[in-house]
């Protein structure tokens, strides 16, 4: 039976380096998402955005002030679609 080959250990393995090699692995090839956020006028969507990614990265057209009047700038029109094929 051959002896199987060893190979020097330059740093810690285990799990908890899972993430690290992960964040190498993305910081090398890139990584691309997409992001939803859905919600009132001034309830902070612009802000979770620009905390999320220790920037400005979205400029702010809300409330300057908690006093402020909330501006309903959305409106959703729920529609329902039938659709028939072959009877069914």
């Amino acid at each position: 039976m051959s002896a199987q080959p060893t190979v020097a250990i330059n740093d810690y393995v285990g799990f908890d380096t899972v993430s690290k090699q992960m964040e190498r692995k993305f910081l090398k090839r890139g990584l691309n998402f997409n992001i939803v956020l859905v919600g009132e006028s001034g309830m902070g969507k612009t802000t979770l955005v620009n905390t999320i990614f220790a920037g400005h990265l979205v400029e702010s057209h809300g409330r300057k002030s908690a006093q402020e009047q909330l501006r309903k700038t959305t409106e959703i029109i729920p529609t329902t679609q039938i659709i028939e094929e072959n009877n069914i």
